[in-house]
């Protein structure tokens, strides 16, 4: 069970969707992320999908930092914020 092995996540709590233009199978895709800001437990990211330099689509994304085992949202270590600030997620 994966809340017994990775007992601190994110979660979605909130996206919001832009499409712009259509994409088809197989089209080669560019997706760019840009950390907007944080709160103690949660990351605002807005992603841009572009298609030979067009964009395509823009998402907004807030992810908020779960404590698994008593599933309630808890504070974000600081290095995740850094790795999120200099764009070094893994």
């Amino acid at each position: 069970m994966m809340l017994k092995t990775n007992s601190k996540f994110f979660v979605v709590k909130k996206i919001k969707v832009d499409f712009i233009k259509p994409a088809k199978l197989f089209d080669n895709l560019d997706i760019i992320t840009f950390y907007i800001g944080n709160s103690f437990t949660s990351l605002n990211l807005i992603q841009k999908i572009e298609k030979d330099g067009a964009d395509i689509s823009k998402i907004e994304v807030q992810l908020v930092w779960i404590d698994g085992i008593k599933s309630k949202p808890i504070k974000i270590p600081r290095n995740i914020i850094d790795r999120f600030k200099s764009m070094e997620i893994v």
